[in-house]
């Protein structure tokens, strides 16, 4: 068989060069990662312990009608009390939950924007080789074979260049999409984030403010039972 010619071996170096870089890296996954899911589990926690709450305020309100004993009033503030506490402690949570979302996104954007700069490199690298080669053209290849054989192997390999050329562009292409994709999520958590914290300072002052005036009520109840028993 006839040795390839030093155009065609010119042009397999490039295609060599071409194939030697690495597939764009996956962005890496943590098992622990937090998820949307897990903050609007907890929103459905608070959901059913504000209606929760809601039904014991009317069961509050008409032990005040019917002028229940004192004992039951305050056994029911108690336990309304302990709902404030266990939706603080949901806010509490999902505040935390929101604030590591932010931060695993923060390190997924870095990633993706470290993945887009290596595939750039990568592509530019494949680009100057092939510039570096421009003189060996594929029609020169073409042309300047000696044989049918070489003529088709020349073409085949000029295929195999041409469609390295692809994948590389097509590589730079979706890490380039993907590190955009990775920062609209990451802008997208960082406000929702900060929405929350204004939403929930809120309803912690509320919440703060009803165990308040039901520990004040309970303090009257304590001193009305404690005086009733004196008697």
């Amino acid at each position: 068989m006839k040795k390839r010619s030093l155009k065609s071996r010119a042009l397999a170096l490039v295609l060599a060069l071409a194939c030697a870089f690495p597939l764009m890296p996956a962005l890496s996954t943590d098992a622990r990662a937090v998820t949307q899911a897990q903050i609007d589990a907890l929103e459905a926690e608070r959901d059913e312990i504000r209606a929760e709450r809601e039904s014991m305020q009317a069961g509050i309100d008409e032990l005040e009608s019917q002028q229940a004993s004192l004992l039951e009033q305050k056994y029911a503030l108690d336990a309304q009390n302990e709902l404030y506490r266990q939706e603080l402690e949901l806010i509490d949570e999902q505040l935390s939950l929101y604030t590591q979302l932010v931060a695993q996104k923060a390190r997924e954007v870095e990633a993706a924007t470290s993945a887009e700069t290596e595939q750039l490199a990568a592509y530019r690298r494949h680009v100057r080789a092939m510039e570096e080669n421009g003189s060996y053209t594929y029609l020169a290849i073409i042309f300047g074979s000696s044989s049918l054989a070489e003529l088709i192997s020349n073409l085949d390999m000029i295929g195999e260049v041409m469609e390295a050329d692809r994948r590389m562009y097509d590589q730079y292409t979706s890490a380039r999409e993907q590190s955009e994709e990775v920062q609209a999520e990451y802008q997208e958590v960082l406000s929702g984030l900060e929405e929350k914290n204004a939403e929930y300072e809120t309803e912690r002052a509320e919440l703060e403010e009803r165990i308040d005036e039901a520990n004040q009520l309970i303090v009257e109840l304590e001193a009305e039972i404690e005086y009733t028993t004196e008697l």
